[in-house]
């Protein structure tokens, strides 16, 4: 085809292609994609036909100008920010609405039982608060201060330990759902009939009005999160029991999404609740009107995100329906690499390559587990049940990681533990590594000197006190399983990868954290469904069928409980690493469009361009 022929059959799409350019309005996305695609195409064709003349100028212009705006017309994240909080999860709220309504009926039903039980048995509130805190309290009101169990810590201390419990009965609540929803429904009922126990114990005492003006302070914004976090366990659980046209698999992952997404809403209000409580609960000297007034206020807001402003935009109508997850994409398929992902689809990637390489990533686990345990069990005089501690709360296994890190016992635990780990480590990078490219050959003593750095980071996060550690594990998780993988897959050293980690994870500081956030919620789950009085049922069957006496029973349960609990802590690990070895993908794409150039530079190898078929 002559020139002159190739610009008249092409000259009038090239000039609308620049109307739409210079016109300022928003771009569609979709329509950018097309315009790339041809404009790159007609570049190629340009390139191979006409190398040395004006039209190959002109459309290479075209096509840069393009490519500016496929990248500029990405949406502004702080605008998706407030998308997700404005219209988002208003819908979210309101399409739960019936789960919203049951979790409260749920609650309140609790509550009156528990105010019904107390009327009646005088003795319930000691069994559901426990002795120590009654006694403890009786002795504030002979002293003449109630609500002296407020003052007791500082305002921060006791801010972030109320922060970490809130943000941990939340999460159980909702986690609960998994089992057909009714795990949450009965942690709600333990709750509200504990709420109406307290609250009746001071009824009894003659104190209604002054414990309601203190506990509701921050009870308005603590109760009706609990409420929620009920509502998306059911949200999640309903997924499970009532599947409907979708498989269950399927059903699970749009409703565990959702769930998912109405309890990142609740994370502001449980810190502010934790804030509230640490700092201004305390102050019940405060007049009586102005604790009301500041209830009420709390309940308000409250009630209108959750309730009015959802029905009001039902009503007005949402800009657009939410957007349900894709059907998990089958084992065999390849995996996403150099392109961008949200982190939906590095959540479902992640467990897609966990799956397609259970075994040997399992054998990595139990190796490493084998290991630690071996050292630890057979190279210390010390018993069992004077190196580690378990407790029967769900929650303290949280604050109990340090003790298989560092022991006073063990002086060389640290080192146990940093090798384990960056052998792991190692190992699931190879495995992605060699996924994405099968002529990785490097050698397995490469591969595991370069983790150590990030391993040993991870031990340093571990050193921290329990509040930093909990709430630093998003940030801490990432960094150093990030640093260990671009050290990995760019070969360089880890003075470089350190500062290529910052300029990665930085920039794009809300999407590592809401990924992290995700694992580390998930995480916490399976350990505290560890530390349940589950394992230790079963390990009260095996006592009995194998006839121990009470000491040999206490010795095999630390080694049973340890065995399990680092093993699971491994799979934690390389859960992480590999959802970080996609999120670097995803990131380095975002920096460099490095896949999207490999793209375009293919285009026009074979394809059809007007009817012909070019080589």
């Amino acid at each position: 085809m002559r020139e002159t022929q190739f610009i008249a059959q092409n000259q009038e799409k090239w000039r609308q292609f620049e109307a739409s350019l210079n016109d300022n309005s928003d771009k569609d996305p979709d329509q950018l994609n097309d315009m790339f695609i041809q404009v790159t195409d007609d570049l190629s064709y340009s390139r191979t036909f006409y190398p040395n003349r004006s039209v190959r100028v002109y459309l290479n212009d075209l096509a840069q100008r393009v490519f500016h705006y496929v990248h500029k017309s990405h949406k502004s994240p702080w605008k998706a920010f407030g998308l997700f909080w404005t219209e988002e999860l208003p819908q979210l709220y309101y399409e739960a609405r019936r789960d919203m309504l049951i979790s409260l009926f749920v609650f309140l039903l609790a509550m009156g039982i528990g105010i019904l039980s107390s009327y009646m048995d005088p003795e319930f509130p000691v069994q559901i608060l426990g002795q120590t805190y009654i006694d403890m309290t009786e002795e504030n009101i002979r002293t003449g201060d109630p609500m002296a169990v407020y003052k007791e810590k500082g305002m921060f201390d006791m801010s972030l330990a109320i922060t970490l419990n809130n943000l941990q009965v939340a999460l159980l609540t909702f986690v609960s759902g998994i089992f057909y929803a009714l795990g949450s429904i009965l942690v709600l009922l333990f709750n509200g009939v504990m709420v109406g126990a307290f609250q009746y114990f001071f009824v009894e005492k003659g104190l209604f009005l002054e414990s309601f003006l203190t506990i509701w302070v921050h009870g308005s914004i603590e109760i009706p999160c609990i409420v929620v976090a009920g509502a998306a366990g059911i949200t999640m659980g309903r997924g499970l029991a009532f599947p409907g046209t979708y498989s269950r698999t399927r059903a699970f992952q749009i409703s565990s999404r959702r769930g998912m997404k109405m309890m990142v809403g609740l994370a502001p209000l449980i810190i502010m609740a934790g804030f509230i409580e640490g700092y201004l609960t305390r102050h019940t000297e405060a007049p009586d009107a102005v604790r009301a007034t500041f209830i009420t206020l709390c309940f308000l807001m409250v009630g209108f995100y959750f309730v009015f402003y959802p029905f009001r935009k039902a009503s007005l109508g949402f800009k657009q329906s939410i957007q349900d997850p894709e059907p998990a994409p089958e084992l065999t398929q390849p995996f996403k690499y150099n392109v961008i992902m949200e982190n939906g689809e590095i959540f479902t990637e992640t467990f897609r390559f966990f799956r397609r390489y259970l075994r040997p990533i399992l054998a990595y686990v139990t190796l490493t587990t084998a290991i630690y345990t071996f050292i630890v069990f057979f190279f210390t005089p010390v018993k069992p049940d004077q190196l580690f501690f378990f407790s029967s709360d769900p929650f303290a296994i949280l604050g109990d990681v340090e003790q298989f890190f560092f022991n006073p016992q063990i002086k060389s635990l640290w080192l146990i533990s940093l090798f384990c780990l960056s052998l792991l480590c190692a190992q699931v990078n190879r495995l992605m590594l060699r996924d994405e490219d099968p002529e990785q050959l490097r050698t397995w003593s490469l591969h595991w000197g370069r983790c150590i750095f990030g391993a040993g980071f991870l031990l340093l996060w571990i050193y921290l006190p329990v509040g930093l550690t909990i709430l630093a594990a998003p940030i801490t998780f990432a960094f150093a399983l990030s640093w260990n993988y671009i050290q990995q897959v760019e070969t360089t050293n880890p003075l470089n990868a350190f500062v290529r980690v910052f300029n990665l994870l930085m920039p794009r500081f809300g999407k590592m954290m809401a990924l992290g956030v995700i694992l580390i919620m998930l995480n916490s789950f399976f350990l505290m469904v560890l530390s349940s009085g589950v394992l230790q049922f079963m390990l009260g069957v095996v006592q009995w069928l194998v006839n121990l006496n009470e000491e040999q029973a206490v010795q095999v349960s630390i080694w049973v409980n340890t065995g399990l609990t680092f093993f699971l802590m491994q799979v934690i690990v390389a859960l992480y690493a590999i959802a970080m070895g996609f999120l670097y993908y995803t990131l380095a794409e975002m920096e460099g469009a490095g896949g999207l150039w490999q793209k375009a530079h293919s285009i026009g190898l074979q394809e059809r361009i007007r009817g012909l078929e070019r080589e």
